[in-house]
């Protein structure tokens, strides 16, 4: 691929929330650069010369989680300085937790309980992968637990940051809004590269079903929806079937899917 030349990616998202719960309740976010960050993620063809994704996932336990995950994965679709250098990721957080706070107050009455001004205080957290395209490479730089997938020819190519089902029992270190928070951000951030070539497809998952794609081959599932053109609700559907036989944790699941052609 030169350098010049405009690769039309086909690409396309989904987003279920939670058993019950409202769509715009969902916890995660997902990016791409060249399209408005209110497309609903139905099949495109993004022409560009350098593609730049990212998937977040907000921690339901911390506020306003749904906010921060949105500013990280927009923030990470900028150009500018690589997410893999600490300083500028910690550079970015920092104008993104002043953001993060001025939004979630203006949400909320001058006079409110003590335990929301808590919540502020605490912060809210999110996991972040971001994934980068350009000239027959890509880059991916992950913080937490949402997870890359490179198919080729039928099979994983390669998976990051995590490779076994087992490895989602751990609790994730995430990104949070609170700047001392983030101490240490520099041995937690993972990076990785590889080669990009015609009929490679990547997929960028949250940890429920990124974890039922390398338990279950779930990835070939949703492979074959993609290739028959389905749309969001047969996703759904497949979605809410893998949650009932317990083999898909219900937790709000993002996939974003970018085909090089």
């Amino acid at each position: 691929m030169a350098s010049t030349e405009i690769i039309p990616y086909r690409v396309r998202a989904f987003q279920v929330p939670k058993e019950g719960q409202d769509p715009k309740d969902c916890e995660d976010a997902f990016r791409l650069r060249g399209l408005p960050t209110a497309w609903d993620g139905a099949p495109t063809t993004l022409p560009v010369r350098r593609l730049r994704a990212a998937v977040t996932d907000g921690a339901t336990q911390s506020s306003f989680s749904r906010l921060w995950a949105r500013l990280i994965a927009s923030a990470a679709i900028e150009t500018g300085a690589p997410l893999s250098k600490c300083n500028s990721l910690l550079q970015k957080l920092s104008r993104l937790a002043r953001v993060w706070r001025q939004e979630a107050e203006r949400t909320l009455p001058a006079e409110r309980p003590w335990y929301v001004e808590d919540g502020l205080d605490r912060g809210a957290h999110s996991s972040l992968l971001s994934l980068d395209i350009d000239r027959g490479r890509w880059q991916a730089v992950a913080v937490g637990d949402t997870s890359l997938f490179q198919i080729r020819n039928g099979a994983i190519l390669r998976a990051f940051p995590l490779e076994h089902p087992e490895d989602f029992d751990q609790r994730p270190w995430l990104l949070s809004s609170i700047s001392g928070k983030n101490r240490g951000l520099a041995s937690r951030i993972r990076t990785t590269e590889g080669r990009a070539q015609s009929g490679d497809t990547f997929l960028l998952a949250t940890d429920a079903l990124s974890r039922w794609f390398l338990a279950s081959e779930g990835w070939r599932e949703m492979l074959r929806l993609c290739e028959d053109g389905c749309d969001h609700q047969a996703f759904a559907d497949l979605v809410d079937e893998e949650r009932r036989a317990g083999r898909l944790e219900d937790d709000d699941s993002t996939l974003l899917v970018a085909r090089i052609p």
